[in-house]
């Protein structure tokens, strides 16, 4: 199998029809599956100052974004995103675009975002917007200010003209560069700003249908326009877990360095100890040091089959499955801060005893009126062997 690399600012590979792995503060991290879109500001190589004519796409799928009218370009900024990092900063007229794709084409999505609004947009001030073809409804997308008729909101989000979410909360976006989750299950919209989710949903349910028109990013597509900085955007034609969010927000935490609290947030559970099959696990509490404010919150994946792991950090459980376990664990300060960690977990096959043996196997004929003798013996088992004919 052949893959194409692009190597990136931050020292990662894109592996075009392949999963991009990287290392976060020392923990192996897999993008999740249904990635559809990636745009990383960081990829770009553009100049401070310069105009985007073209965003390529880093999921693989060649979903690259591109703009042909210079007046309506937005313009690279090397490092006016969080933490020093890029950005791509729109002015409330600028857009890229996306044509038709079958991989934009989704039933179930999940959009994570890296944004701050700068002045009030003209209109609804869309991050991305899917259009339906030949009609003024708009597929999917999300958006982020104080959005028209919809009063004071922070984020908004729109699938299949129909069923929408808007995050209510302060009539304000809080400033700087926000992290958004946007969900879509079939059945309901979910909405998140920087781990906050109050957003109040309004959704018909059922698959997103086809809409064969293109994407815009940075405008609607229909005259309404972002006024902003994106540093990045990611696409998933399905629905992430909680779980899965929380691994991939950790990650462009750690890429894009969003608050300096989170260097401070430190797993120290540094290993866990051995399991053995079907005997119960004694409870290992995870422990973390630093972040904002006080408490932590955990979760896992790819723990062994029956074992779990609860809110306060305790893996518990009883498996059948031996091996060894590359675990995640997940912490989450109160301040809405995540970090991660890979953790080995080895469950030993030692429940059952070696199986009793007895040799020969088989017995060889005897002769009538003479004496037969033969020497039986047996091997495994546990303690003493007596064998009785």
């Amino acid at each position: 199998m052949s893959a194409v690399a692009k190597f990136l600012r931050n020292g990662c590979f894109v592996l075009a029809g392949l999963a991009c792995v990287v290392t976060v503060r020392g923990a192996s991290f897999v993008m999740p599956e249904g990635l559809v879109l990636r745009l990383d500001a960081r990829s770009l190589s553009n100049e401070d100052d310069t105009p985007v004519s073209g965003w390529n796409d880093g999921s693989g799928n060649a979903n690259h974004a591109s703009q042909t009218d210079g007046d309506h370009q937005p313009v690279f900024k090397a490092t006016a995103g969080p933490n020093g990092n890029p950005c791509v900063r729109f002015n409330g007229s600028s857009s890229l675009e996306i044509g038709d794709a079958s991989s934009l084409e989704v039933g179930e999505l999940t959009i994570i975002a890296i944004a701050q609004k700068n002045d009030e947009p003209t209109g609804n001030g869309w991050l991305l917007m899917k259009r339906s073809d030949g009609d003024s409804y708009l597929q999917y997308g999300a958006a982020i200010g104080n959005l028209g008729g919809f009063g004071g909101c922070q984020i908004l989000s729109f699938v299949d003209g129909s069923s929408w979410a808007d995050h209510v909360g302060s009539s304000a976006v809080p400033s700087g560069f926000n992290t958004l989750v946007q969900r879509y299950n079939g059945t309901d919209v979910s909405l998140q700003i920087n781990s906050d989710s109050d957003g109040t949903p309004s959704a018909n349910g059922g698959d997103i249908p086809a809409s064969n028109g293109g994407m815009s990013i940075g405008a609607s597509g229909i005259g309404e326009f972002f006024n902003g900085d994106i540093s990045a955007i990611l696409l998933f034609n399905r629905y992430l877990s909680d779980t899965e969010v929380a691994s991939v927000v950790a990650y462009l935490q750690g890429q894009w360095g969003n608050a300096s609290s989170l260097a401070q947030l430190t797993i120290t559970t540094s290993s866990l100890s051995n399991a053995t099959v079907a005997t119960p696990y004694p409870a290992a509490t995870l422990s973390a040091s630093g972040g904002t404010g006080s408490g932590y919150t955990w979760t896992a994946s790819e723990l062994p089959g029956g074992f779990g792991c609860d809110s306060g950090g305790n893996i518990t459980g009883t498996t059948t499955n031996a091996g060894d376990f590359n675990c995640s664990v997940f912490v989450t300060d109160s301040g809405q801060n995540t970090t991660f960690t890979n953790l080995s977990l080895h469950v030993a096959n030692n429940a059952n005893p070696q199986y009793l043996t007895i040799s020969p196997s088989s017995l060889p004929d005897g002769v009538i009126g003479s004496n037969y003798s033969l020497s039986l013996s047996a091997s495994g088992g546990t303690g003493g062997v007596c064998l009785v004919g």
